[in-house]
């Protein structure tokens, strides 16, 4: 069973601070071979602050503000991958031109990773009724996304209890069979035990194009350190928060991402296509 920490790190010396970096990385735009951006985004906690109810989360007007800026230029790709539900992130975001990957990219439009999605669905519904029955405190929410599922314990401030939370995820799911568990910041995340994960739908993502593509992909999760790995060293992974990462550069929070974002529409692009190409 795959699993990971909850605990947080300092960032590695090695992973600097892109906003420190900035000049560096229009330089590396500007001697890119590609022409095409591909521009890949995890939702809670890059375009979405991390909040206590995750129904309640919402992209910072600013960072929807430049995301369509940018879904409007020519010659970038954006997709936003998401642990969250295909359709619900889908509606978070709204931005049209934009493509959509949920439930970490098992739930890709039109496509998916799975042999036997219906299977996948009966055992995911199995574990949530046993870990509703099994998890009795109130600060903790099963959210069940059909393919997938998450246990929220945010709202959990006892050590003791997300352990013990923690463990009873960890045993439901391996009697469950078929299924394994990841953990985030707050979360532990049931998933189908298959060898795909975002790096995958991210390599989905460009195999699909024909024109070669610069890779880049913002996130802040573990499951985003997936699409570090798969993307380097050509690509530019950018990690949100202090964690220790895979990451080329890093960024303090969702508002340093919009500054990124912003940077992207009015001035890389430019660098990587040439002045003026990028406009419409």
């Amino acid at each position: 069973m795959e699993d990971s920490t909850d605990g947080h790190h300092d960032t590695a010396p090695s992973v600097p601070r892109l906003l420190d970096e900035v000049d560096r990385l229009g330089q590396r735009f500007a001697t890119a071979e590609a022409q095409r951006l591909f521009l890949g985004l995890d939702f809670d906690g890059t375009l979405a602050p991390h909040v206590d109810d995750p129904s309640a989360a919402q992209p910072t007007a600013e960072n929807q503000q430049v995301v369509q800026a940018l879904s409007r230029l020519e010659r970038i790709d954006i997709a936003v991958i998401s642990g969250r539900a295909l359709d619900d992130v889908r509606d978070r975001v709204g931005v049209a031109g934009v493509e959509y990957a949920g439930n970490h990219g098992l739930e890709l439009d039109g496509v998916s990773p799975l042999s036997d999605p219906d299977a996948i669905r009966s055992k995911i519904q199995t574990v949530c009724n046993r870990l509703e029955t099994e998890i009795d405190h109130e600060g903790c929410e099963i959210e069940n996304k059909e393919i997938t599922a998450t246990v929220h314990y945010r709202r959990v401030d006892d050590e003791r209890t997300t352990a013990r939370i923690r463990s009873i995820v960890d045993t439901v799911v391996e009697d469950g069979g078929g299924l394994r568990c990841t953990r985030g910041a707050n979360i532990v995340e049931i998933r189908p035990a298959i060898d795909w994960d975002k790096g995958e739908a991210v390599r989905w993502f460009l195999q699909r194009y024909s024109e070669e593509c610069l890779p880049m992909y913002i996130g802040d999760d573990t499951t985003d350190e997936d699409v570090f790995r798969a993307i380097a060293p050509e690509g530019i992974g950018v990690h949100v928060g202090t964690d220790e990462t895979a990451a080329t550069y890093r960024v303090d929070g969702v508002g340093e991402v919009t500054t990124v974002l912003q940077w992207l529409a009015d001035t890389g692009m430019d660098e990587l296509v040439g002045k003026g190409d990028s406009s419409p």
